[in-house]
């Protein structure tokens, strides 16, 4: 289970070869920053994050060779 304390998911996106799901990772105290969690072993890899910046709304393009998310360097 992925449930920890003062953490929150946002934004899931299944990659088109529906192993692996991009999200939004939520902690008290620090920006969000961009995992991937494995669908079979529900392993949590950081794939992105920045401390000059809010990473949201994470996807994948259409060919699961990248992800594409919006990044505010202005208002982190």
């Amino acid at each position: 289970m992925l449930a920890q304390d003062d953490v929150q998911f946002n934004a899931p996106r299944w990659s088109p070869d529906g192993q692996l799901v991009v999200v939004e990772r939520r902690r008290t105290g620090a920006l969000p920053d961009i995992v991937l969690v494995d669908a079979t072993t529900r392993a949590v890899r950081r794939e992105w994050s920045d401390e000059a910046a809010r990473l949201v709304t994470p996807t994948w393009r259409p060919d699961g060779q990248a992800i594409v998310v919006a990044a505010d360097f202005d208002g982190a």
